[in-house]
């Protein structure tokens, strides 16, 4: 009986002193942009530090369109600021999309 109890005390110290350790630090992992196929020219300078990289953009938007239909005029131009609720494009036949919604409309209503 005394060695099953001295299993158990042993058991839960070593459970508290493992539960008392310091945990290791978290690894940030380091985003990096795609090299380029040219290896970048290295000189000593004194001291300085010379490196090469490439400017990419923090926000990106790749637009595509539900709708089969032509495009009628593009309002804007690449690398051109907009804003919120400003028409990128407009496409053609636009009465006869708004036509096909107000029959749809007018069917459900009399349904």
């Amino acid at each position: 009986m005394i060695n099953n109890r001295w299993i158990l005390i042993c058991l839960i110290s070593i459970a508290v002193l493992a539960g008392c350790s310091s945990p290791t630090p978290a690894v940030t992992p380091v985003i990096t942009a795609p090299s380029s196929t040219t290896a970048p020219a290295f000189r000593s300078s004194g001291g300085d530090v010379i490196a090469s990289g490439v400017v990419v953009p923090t926000r990106q938007a790749n637009l595509g369109l539900v709708l089969p239909a032509r495009i009628k005029s593009v309002d804007v131009v690449e690398g051109q600021t907009v804003e919120e609720g400003q028409i990128l494009v407009q496409l053609a036949g636009l009465e006869q999309m708004e036509a096909a919604v107000a029959a749809t409309e007018y069917n459900l209503l009399s349904a």
